[in-house]
């Protein structure tokens, strides 16, 4: 299932000799831990991995068949920052209110988005410009279902040469990215004077002020701040189409 979603998957058993098998020299994102390998025996396995791996533990998703006392009190003993709970069987949509949760992508079901303001932008025409599949999915699936028109680029080369070939009404353009950054190429794109009038919006988890001048010298009008609140992303978007407040 995670295959599916463009995610590159690691597989080991419990015992401990198979953590050997591990590339320690990658840089993993994620760790999913059944809860019965927790309650086993072998309950150091949760330290060996942290001490092992390149990852923020914060990171680690315990699979459980259920979610009872005893699954409490196994992940009570645990570090305190191991709070995901996925439960089996797998659903995909758990899977993905998971992973969003995990990533700090705050969706806030609780206050549901006021669309009221973006009737008059359906059919707009948006360059998603994002290396990382799970945020592309994401992203584009919000955007979509509000009624934009969604392109993706995976980087900032594939970003150029998009906006060349196709016609934009905005840009949203996270700034770290491999290949080529995305300051790089909103620079490159403002450089062409057929491009000036399209807004270039940042995506970042670095909202401090010499990031945020980095990224307006680059050519970037606005920024969203990651963890994105998808609220305030369709209110930042609006705001630079229609080059007014809301």
């Amino acid at each position: 299932m995670l295959n599916t979603l463009s995610i590159n998957v690691k597989t080991i058993d419990c015992m401990d000799e198979k953590l050997s098998e591990v590339d320690i020299s990658h840089s993993y994102d994620f760790i999913f831990l059944d809860w019965h390998v927790l309650n086993c025996e072998q309950n150091n396995i949760l330290e060996n991995l942290k001490k092992q791996l390149s990852i923020d533990i914060k990171k680690t998703i315990i699979l459980a068949s259920f979610e009872n006392q005893q699954v409490k009190d196994t992940l009570s003993t645990l570090d305190k920052t191991v709070e995901e709970i996925l439960l089996k069987p797998i659903i995909k949509g758990n899977l993905l209110k998971t992973l969003e949760h995990v990533m700090g992508i705050a969706t806030k079901k609780e206050n549901k988005v006021d669309n009221t303001c973006f009737k008059t932008l359906a059919g707009s025409k948006i360059l998603l410009v994002e290396d990382n599949p799970l945020n592309q999915q994401v992203a584009s699936q919000i955007l979509r279902s509000n009624g934009f028109i969604v392109d993706i680029a995976e980087d900032g080369i594939a970003a150029i040469e998009a906006v060349e070939k196709n016609t934009f009404d905005c840009i949203l353009m996270d700034c770290q990215m491999p290949r080529m950054d995305g300051y790089t190429a909103a620079n490159k794109i403002k450089q062409q004077s057929k491009f000036a009038h399209i807004p270039i919006i940042a995506m970042t988890a670095n909202t401090m002020e010499a990031d945020l001048t980095k990224a307006k010298e680059s050519g970037m009008q606005g920024y969203i701040a990651k963890p994105i609140e998808v609220q305030t992303m369709f209110e930042v978007i609006a705001e630079h189409l229609t080059q007014k407040p809301l």
